[in-house]
Protein backbone atom coordinates (compact mmCIF):
# COMPACT_ATOMS: atom_id res chain seq x y z
CA UNK A 1 0.00 0.00 0.00
CA UNK A 2 1.49 3.33 -0.58
CA UNK A 3 0.29 6.13 1.89
CA UNK A 4 0.77 9.77 -0.29
CA UNK A 5 1.80 12.85 1.03
CA UNK A 6 0.88 15.92 -0.79
CA UNK A 7 3.10 18.89 0.71
CA UNK A 8 1.01 21.93 1.96
CA UNK A 9 2.08 25.51 2.98
CA UNK A 10 2.31 24.10 6.67
CA UNK A 11 2.86 20.42 8.02
CA UNK A 12 -0.83 20.66 8.95
CA UNK A 13 -1.96 21.73 5.65
CA UNK A 14 -0.66 18.01 3.72
CA UNK A 15 -3.02 15.83 2.40
CA UNK A 16 -3.41 12.48 2.11
CA UNK A 17 -4.44 10.49 -0.98
CA UNK A 18 -7.38 7.30 -0.44
CA UNK A 19 -8.58 5.93 -3.48
CA UNK A 20 -12.50 4.53 -3.08
CA UNK A 21 -11.86 1.28 -5.00
CA UNK A 22 -14.93 0.41 -8.02
CA UNK A 23 -18.03 -2.05 -6.84
CA UNK A 24 -16.97 -5.07 -7.66
CA UNK A 25 -18.39 -8.74 -6.79
CA UNK A 26 -15.76 -11.24 -5.14
CA UNK A 27 -14.00 -8.63 -4.17
CA UNK A 28 -14.18 -8.49 0.52
CA UNK A 29 -12.74 -4.34 0.02
CA UNK A 30 -15.20 -3.56 -2.91
CA UNK A 31 -16.95 -0.28 -2.71
CA UNK A 32 -14.43 0.67 0.11
CA UNK A 33 -12.38 3.91 0.85
CA UNK A 34 -8.51 2.69 0.92
CA UNK A 35 -4.98 3.53 0.01
CA UNK A 36 -3.51 2.60 -3.71
CA UNK A 37 -2.31 -0.81 -3.64
CA UNK A 38 -2.97 -4.22 -4.31
CA UNK A 39 -0.93 -8.02 -4.60
CA UNK A 40 2.30 -8.23 -5.70
CA UNK A 41 3.30 -9.36 -9.48
CA UNK A 42 6.25 -11.89 -9.96
CA UNK A 43 8.13 -8.78 -11.74
CA UNK A 44 8.07 -6.84 -8.55
CA UNK A 45 11.59 -6.80 -6.58
CA UNK A 46 9.84 -6.01 -3.32
CA UNK A 47 6.90 -5.18 -1.79
CA UNK A 48 7.60 -1.40 -2.24
CA UNK A 49 7.96 -1.99 -5.96
CA UNK A 50 4.72 -3.40 -5.93
CA UNK A 51 3.37 -0.14 -3.89
CA UNK A 52 4.87 2.11 -7.08
CA UNK A 53 3.31 0.13 -9.23
CA UNK A 54 -0.22 -0.21 -8.19
CA UNK A 55 -0.21 3.23 -7.60
CA UNK A 56 0.68 4.01 -10.79
CA UNK A 57 -1.97 1.22 -12.26
CA UNK A 58 -4.30 2.91 -9.94
CA UNK A 59 -3.77 6.30 -10.34
CA UNK A 60 -1.17 6.90 -12.86
CA UNK A 61 0.49 8.46 -10.18
CA UNK A 62 4.73 7.72 -10.59
CA UNK A 63 5.75 8.02 -7.65
CA UNK A 64 9.73 6.98 -8.57
CA UNK A 65 9.54 9.28 -10.63
CA UNK A 66 7.68 12.14 -8.00
CA UNK A 67 7.98 11.26 -4.67
CA UNK A 68 10.33 10.35 -1.89
CA UNK A 69 9.70 7.03 0.33
CA UNK A 70 9.90 8.68 3.56
CA UNK A 71 9.11 5.67 5.88
CA UNK A 72 7.13 2.25 6.37
CA UNK A 73 4.23 1.07 8.60
CA UNK A 74 4.07 -1.81 10.67
CA UNK A 75 2.95 -4.41 8.59
CA UNK A 76 -1.08 -5.48 8.88
CA UNK A 77 -2.62 -8.44 8.52
CA UNK A 78 -5.72 -8.67 6.41
CA UNK A 79 -8.94 -9.92 7.97
CA UNK A 80 -12.23 -10.32 6.16
CA UNK A 81 -15.27 -10.65 8.23
CA UNK A 82 -13.30 -11.21 11.74
CA UNK A 83 -11.12 -14.24 9.52
CA UNK A 84 -7.13 -14.27 8.75
CA UNK A 85 -7.24 -14.33 4.70
CA UNK A 86 -3.30 -15.24 4.60
CA UNK A 87 -2.48 -11.70 3.27
CA UNK A 88 -0.24 -9.42 5.16
CA UNK A 89 -0.29 -5.19 4.04
CA UNK A 90 3.31 -3.45 3.97
CA UNK A 91 2.52 0.05 4.21
CA UNK A 92 5.34 2.44 2.59
CA UNK A 93 4.85 6.13 2.89
CA UNK A 94 5.76 9.00 0.33
CA UNK A 95 6.28 12.48 0.18
CA UNK A 96 6.00 13.94 -3.07
CA UNK A 97 7.76 16.85 -4.18
CA UNK A 98 5.32 19.15 -5.18
CA UNK A 99 2.00 19.70 -4.83
CA UNK A 100 -0.69 17.12 -5.54
CA UNK A 101 -0.69 16.14 -9.27
CA UNK A 102 -3.81 15.33 -11.72
CA UNK A 103 -4.74 11.12 -11.43
CA UNK A 104 -5.96 9.35 -13.80
CA UNK A 105 -7.55 6.69 -11.78
CA UNK A 106 -8.23 3.11 -14.06
CA UNK A 107 -11.12 0.98 -13.54
CA UNK A 108 -10.20 -0.41 -10.31
CA UNK A 109 -11.09 3.24 -8.56
CA UNK A 110 -14.42 4.57 -8.64
CA UNK A 111 -13.20 7.82 -7.00
CA UNK A 112 -10.07 9.67 -5.64
CA UNK A 113 -9.71 12.09 -2.39
CA UNK A 114 -7.36 13.96 -1.18
CA UNK A 115 -7.70 14.67 2.55
CA UNK A 116 -6.30 16.98 4.81
CA UNK A 117 -4.24 15.80 7.57
CA UNK A 118 -4.75 18.36 10.11
CA UNK A 119 -8.70 17.18 11.01
CA UNK A 120 -7.27 13.80 10.80
CA UNK A 121 -5.14 14.84 13.31
CA UNK A 122 -7.21 16.28 15.89
CA UNK A 123 -9.90 13.34 15.23
CA UNK A 124 -12.31 15.34 13.44
CA UNK A 125 -14.96 12.68 12.27
CA UNK A 126 -13.92 10.09 14.16
CA UNK A 127 -17.11 8.00 15.11
CA UNK A 128 -17.95 4.47 15.57
CA UNK A 129 -20.84 2.02 13.63
CA UNK A 130 -22.43 -1.00 14.62
CA UNK A 131 -21.44 -4.16 12.73
CA UNK A 132 -22.64 -7.45 12.97
CA UNK A 133 -20.61 -10.52 12.63
CA UNK A 134 -21.73 -13.96 12.94
CA UNK A 135 -24.24 -12.62 14.75
CA UNK A 136 -22.79 -10.89 17.03
CA UNK A 137 -22.90 -6.87 17.17
CA UNK A 138 -19.32 -5.38 16.87
CA UNK A 139 -18.81 -1.76 17.77
CA UNK A 140 -16.22 -0.63 15.14
CA UNK A 141 -13.76 3.02 14.54
CA UNK A 142 -14.21 4.64 11.75
CA UNK A 143 -13.92 8.25 10.01
CA UNK A 144 -15.84 10.27 8.29
CA UNK A 145 -14.19 11.83 4.99
CA UNK A 146 -17.21 13.49 4.01
CA UNK A 147 -19.59 11.30 1.99
CA UNK A 148 -16.81 8.49 2.58
CA UNK A 149 -17.06 6.02 6.01
CA UNK A 150 -12.74 4.77 6.35
CA UNK A 151 -12.51 2.12 8.69
CA UNK A 152 -11.29 -1.70 8.78
CA UNK A 153 -7.48 -1.95 7.31
CA UNK A 154 -7.57 1.41 6.04
CA UNK A 155 -8.37 3.31 9.72
CA UNK A 156 -5.96 1.02 11.42
CA UNK A 157 -3.28 2.21 8.58
CA UNK A 158 -4.09 6.13 8.95
CA UNK A 159 -3.79 5.88 13.05
CA UNK A 160 -0.89 4.42 12.94
CA UNK A 161 0.67 7.18 10.45
CA UNK A 162 -0.96 9.93 12.31
CA UNK A 163 0.89 7.97 15.49
CA UNK A 164 4.71 8.13 13.58
CA UNK A 165 3.99 11.50 12.76
CA UNK A 166 3.21 12.90 16.19
CA UNK A 167 5.86 11.10 17.66
CA UNK A 168 8.30 12.60 16.01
Amino acid sequence: MALVLAPGEAAADARLLFIKRSDRPGDPWSGHVAFPGGRSAAADASTLQTAIRETYEEVGLDLAACADHVGSLEEVPAIVRGVPVGLTIAPYVFALREAAPRLFPNHEVADTLWVPLGPLARGEGASTFMYVHDGKPLELPFLQLGEHRLWGLTHRMVISLLEAISAE
